[in-house]
């Protein structure tokens, strides 16, 4: 597990003036960079790979939160205001709650110096069982064009449990209707035993999915439209 500690954008406010004050005053304005829109897509960039990379970090935290490469600035004795980078934190701290899913984005791409093609877009997809919502977070990486954004979502709506491991529970809670979902799916060619009780408690039969590095995108897509098909 990783701690991505003191994380921000910060490359205007280097020089020394900005980190020192001659004699020692009391609480001088030190490190306070002044955001621009670009800024705040770089902040959502940040975002979305921490989301996309939430199995493996647990705590990240943002360097700083007021005045000193803040989101929110303030003066002493009048007002306090939100910078632009303010709102893409807002928006995942609001909607990047649940489960992380496994999205797959395609889009074109350009290439850079380290790396033969960046997509355009970067983008996750957060599940809330909590509250049935899906949130898309979605950055659009390109200097000068739009981008038209197609969003489909499947197979949402199946209680997994807290499952992390490679084996996947699909609770159904009906012990008829797991034994039908198992059915249909071996119709497609799709493996997914029907777990009954009295190895599950009652209510909570469910289908055993075993996934492994042997499967690919497209085994996935397949079971995604299995289910889909199974459940309509």
């Amino acid at each position: 597990m990783l701690s991505f500690d003191e994380w921000n954008v910060w490359y205007k406010t280097h020089k020394i003036e900005h980190m020192r004050k001659p004699g020692w005053p009391e609480a001088p304005h030190l490190i306070e960079e002044i955001y621009n829109a670009e800024d705040a897509l770089i902040v959502g960039g940040a975002l979305i790979a921490l989301m996309n990379n939430a199995d493996r970090v647990k705590t990240a935290c943002i360097a700083q939160l007021v005045n000193v490469i803040g989101p929110i600035m303030t003066e002493t004795g009048g007002a306090a205001w939100r910078q632009t980078i303010f709102h893409p934190f807002a928006l995942a701290a609001r909607h990047g709650h649940g489960r992380v899913l496994q999205a797959k984005a395609e889009s074109p791409g350009y290439a850079a110096q380290s790396w033969p093609e960046i997509p355009y877009l970067y983008a996750t997809v957060v599940d809330n069982p909590a509250d049935g919502t899906t949130t898309v977070f979605a950055l659009n990486r390109s200097l000068s064009d739009p981008m038209d954004l197609d969003v489909a979502l499947r197979g949402l709506g199946l209680d997994s449990g807290d499952s992390s491991t490679q084996i996947v529970p699909a609770i159904v809670g009906d012990e008829g209707r797991a034994l039908a979902l198992a059915a249909t799916l071996e119709q497609r060619g799709l493996l997914a035993v029907a777990i009954r009780p009295p190895t599950v408690p009652a209510g909570t039969s469910r289908l055993r999915i075993a996934l492994s590095a042997a499967h690919r995108d497209a085994d996935i897509d397949r079971l995604i439209d299995g289910l889909t098909a199974a459940l309509a």
